[in-house]
């Protein structure tokens, strides 16, 4: 029992190599998070604005044509409406707070006597029988305007258009 020899370690140079190749892939990785970690950011950032733009664009096309109206077809409605109402609601209401309490009521009667007495007459004059008709529509059915009919004299007629304009320039602009 007396020789026994020493073993010997033996490097290898494959064992140095995955050392190293070990080493530079913890390097590359850390490298690889750290660039992430910067990026991230800027990439949240653009994500945010595609998508902020994606939704706009979906917006700006539901709203275009929402229940298969345009925007430009409820502002032309809206212009229409307008100019009813500053051309017959208006100067009517006037009248009705003019005459006061029932003056629709009061209008009526005037002409349903006018058209009596021309009847008596046997004259038939198709324009006062229109507006007799008119009118007894008008007195008909005031009670289901959404507003008091006098409220009209001082409601802002042009709000719908205003908005619908100001609405139609903010999707263009988004789109």
């Amino acid at each position: 029992m007396g020789t026994e020899k020493p073993v010997k370690t033996i490097q290898t140079s494959k064992s140095s190599a995955i050392g190293r190749r070990a080493a530079i892939a913890g390097v590359v990785a850390a490298g690889a998070c750290g660039v992430t970690a910067m990026a991230v950011p800027q990439i949240k950032n653009d994500i945010g604005q595609g998508l902020e733009s994606l939704g706009w664009k979906a917006v700006s096309h539901e709203l275009d044509a929402l229940e298969s109206v345009s925007l430009d077809d409820a502002i032309k409605a809206a212009e229409i409406t307008k100019a009813a109402v500053r051309i017959i609601v208006l100067p009517l209401a006037r009248l009705v707070a003019l005459i006061g309490g029932d003056a629709l009521g009061v209008l009526l009667a005037s002409l349903n006597t006018a058209t009596a007495v021309l009847g008596g007459l046997h004259i038939d004059i198709a324009a006062l029988n229109g507006l007799r008709d008119t009118v007894a529509s008008w007195h008909s059915n005031i009670s289901s305007l959404p507003i008091a009919l006098t409220s009209y004299t001082t409601a802002n007629i042009d709000n719908a258009e205003t908005y619908l304009k100001a609405l139609k320039k903010h999707v263009q602009q988004q789109g």
